[in-house]
């Protein structure tokens, strides 16, 4: 065959990254190895949250890389997040979570659907690390299928009334911040 489908080259993915993002690269693996990795197994052992290295990974902007500038955020995006991500996980894993749930699954949403008033009120606490964000889907007759959920919300006069259980939550004993899927 000789039309023009077979002769065209390969589609070929460039994943060298830009020189901003690889200087983000370092300095997130350069935090992991001096933060997380000495003490990981310990923090898994004894089942404890980190909270100093939470608090020192939002001094860094670890916690804003998903939220827009407007709202004290970064705007780096999701292969920045992606680029972070793979350092911190390579080092603490509960950590990565902690980071990923907080930018990608609280963080995003906010920034999407919430109003400006919300957006004004909890991303200031959000992107400092003051405020640790939680994700609340997980059902015990559901898992993570967000079809079958029977958690609900029911519209009060000043606001809604939340109905049902949740499980799993991650960071939810730290959380001051819960997205919850109803």
């Amino acid at each position: 065959m000789t039309d023009a489908t077979t002769q065209r080259s390969p589609q070929v993915a460039d994943f060298e990254l830009s020189p901003e993002l690889a200087a983000f690269r370092k300095t997130c693996r350069d935090f992991a190895e001096r933060e997380l990795r000495p003490h990981a197994a310990q923090w898994d052992r004894e089942t404890k949250f980190p909270a100093d290295a939470v608090r020192k990974a939002a001094a860094l902007g670890l916690l804003r890389v998903t939220t827009p500038r407007a709202y004290g955020g970064s705007e780096l995006g999701n292969v920045a997040s992606c680029v972070m991500l793979e350092e911190i996980n390579r080092c603490c894993a509960s950590t990565g979570v902690t980071i990923s749930v907080h930018n990608s699954l609280v963080s995003s949403p906010l920034a999407k659907w919430g109003n400006d008033e919300q957006k004004r009120r909890y991303f200031p606490k959000l992107v400092t690390g003051e405020w640790i964000g939680a994700y609340c889907l997980s059902e015990a007759g559901s898992g993570s299928d967000a079809a079958a959920l029977t958690c609900a919300a029911k519209e009060t006069g000043d606001g809604f009334v939340l109905d049902g259980p949740k499980l799993w939550i991650t960071t939810g004993s730290e959380a001051h911040f819960y997205i919850v899927f109803a």
